[in-house]
């Protein structure tokens, strides 16, 4: 059994990482990213070929535990401590929405294959299924 070797360590945060999520339209491209969640507040946008850190997205005000990217590559969502699901341009790394509804830590986080909503799931012991477009809770 062959044993691959490691090809780079991206490093730059200065706390725990806590989720990954791979650019669905990088995949077996030059430009390649990943982004990582993180325990210091903060997530980063790293180009795998180069192990660089292309953005840092700041604005949570607890810990990132999940993030998930639209199936287009054009938006992240994450999913924070401080109880709220924020809306990022991958590209711009602003934040264009921040959703609120969750009374407490919001562990998980996912997007329909169609990119029109989001599910997340929280400490609060509830489900809430977003519109991405308007952050609207739809459900609990």
């Amino acid at each position: 059994m062959r044993t691959a070797a490691l090809e780079r360590t991206l490093e730059g945060h200065t706390n725990g990482v806590n989720s990954l999520a791979l650019d669905p339209r990088g995949v077996g491209l030059r430009g390649e990213r990943v982004m990582s969640a993180s325990s210091d507040k903060t997530i980063k946008i790293w180009l795998l070929l180069t192990g660089e850190c292309q953005s840092t997205l700041v604005g949570h005000n607890g810990s990132v535990y999940s993030l998930c990217a639209t199936a287009d590559g054009k938006s992240l969502v994450s999913a924070s401590a401080d109880s709220t699901l924020k809306v990022w341009n991958i590209k711009t790394g602003k934040c264009m929405r921040t959703l609120e509804g969750h009374d407490e830590t919001v562990k998980s986080v996912d997007v329909s294959p169609d990119g029109r909503r989001i599910v997340s799931g929280s400490y609060d012991n509830t489900v809430k299924i977003w519109t991405l477009k308007t952050g609207r809770c739809e459900r609990t």
